[in-house]
């Protein structure tokens, strides 16, 4: 069984075998991922992987797993961002008999 060297912010540099690191690849992103958790403290570790890195770990044996980014995360966020209490108020919200009215009548245009 083939081992790599990784290194886990807490005990340094570990040793792990091969099928115990997980590469995520996306079709669509030129960003990929990789992660782990540690051997010895079980911190879960991980980050960016360029095409270098991602090339080594494939030759490695590591199998990646490919991921579909959904369109949403490149979209413009506007506004501010949602607090806890909005989250609250929405559970809310969705539980009255209403509720789709109620939404439909906070954006604004013509509502038929």
């Amino acid at each position: 069984m083939l081992l790599l060297r990784a290194a886990c912010s807490r005990c340094g540099e570990v040793t792990l075998p091969v099928k115990e690191i997980s590469l995520h690849v996306s079709e669509e992103d030129p960003v990929s991922f990789y992660s782990f958790h540690c051997p010895k403290c079980g911190h879960f570790e991980g980050g960016e992987a360029d095409s270098l890195f991602v090339y080594l770990l494939l030759s490695s044996g590591v199998k990646p797993g490919i991921r579909n980014i959904p369109a949403e995360v490149f979209e413009r966020r506007e506004g501010t961002p949602l607090k806890p209490d909005d989250l609250l108020d929405f559970h809310l919200l969705l539980k009255k008999r209403n509720w789709f009215r109620q939404l439909r009548d906070l954006l604004p245009g013509e509502h038929s």
